[in-house]
């Protein structure tokens, strides 16, 4: 009888640790599904989070990508637009110191002192042709600068071609009022002398508008 009973209760404690078994294998198991299954959502949020994230991130950087490339184009642009205008101004410049070469300055004026003789009137067309006149001396100043300049006889802008005795500048310059360099006894008009000229003394002759001299030009700087 006892030996009965304590076989029961063996076989009862044996089913209890099964069953027991069983139980926590199952709890486990249970456990384990939820939280993989609450993994795998982690996983796929953090997935779709990264996706999101890279794909604003790369719309974000060709948008930049462009901009940049915009601006960089923007600033070539204007780039070259100022290098046209700096090469255009170069020119310009080049140009006007070629115009120049050969000329002397004196305060704002210009002056070429010609190589070449010719008569009166050919010399202050020569002069017209290069955008000047046969030079108008106005004070001594300028006298004493041509002055030092020259070692032949010039042409000056000065004659009585229209009136006999009544001297006139080529630009219009009130000889009357203006200053006057003519040597002693001159002028003298002798032998229709109706030009002058200046001497590397700084004097003023007449002469035949037909005698060959070199012409000095004269302009605005």
């Amino acid at each position: 009888m006892f030996l009965q009973l304590f076989s029961e209760m063996k076989l009862s404690h044996a089913d209890f640790r099964m069953e027991f078994t069983q139980l926590k294998d199952n709890g486990t198991s249970e456990a384990a599904r939820n939280s993989l299954t609450q993994l795998k959502m982690e996983i796929s949020q953090l997935k779709e989070s990264v996706r999101e994230e890279t794909g604003n991130t790369l719309t974000q950087l060709k948008t930049e990508i462009s901009q940049l490339k915009e601006s960089t184009a923007e600033a070539a642009r204007n780039s070259l637009t100022q290098l046209k205008m700096e090469i255009s101004q170069l020119k310009e410049t080049l140009s006007h110191f070629q115009c120049i070469k050969g000329w002397s300055q004196y305060k704002q004026r210009l002056y070429y002192f010609s190589p070449h003789s010719a008569n009166w009137e050919d010399a202050q067309r020569f002069c017209k042709f290069i955008d000047a006149n046969l030079v108008v001396i106005n004070s001594s100043e300028e006298k004493e600068y041509l002055q030092k300049k020259m070692k032949n006889t010039y042409w000056i802008g000065l004659h009585d071609t229209i009136e006999e005795g009544k001297w006139s500048w080529v630009d219009e310059t009130d000889y009357g009022s203006n200053v006057k360099f003519w040597r002693s006894g001159q002028p003298n008009g002798y032998r229709e002398e109706n030009c002058a000229t200046m001497s590397p003394e700084g004097e003023w002759h007449d002469w035949p508008c037909n005698s060959r001299h070199r012409p000095i030009c004269e302009k605005s700087v």
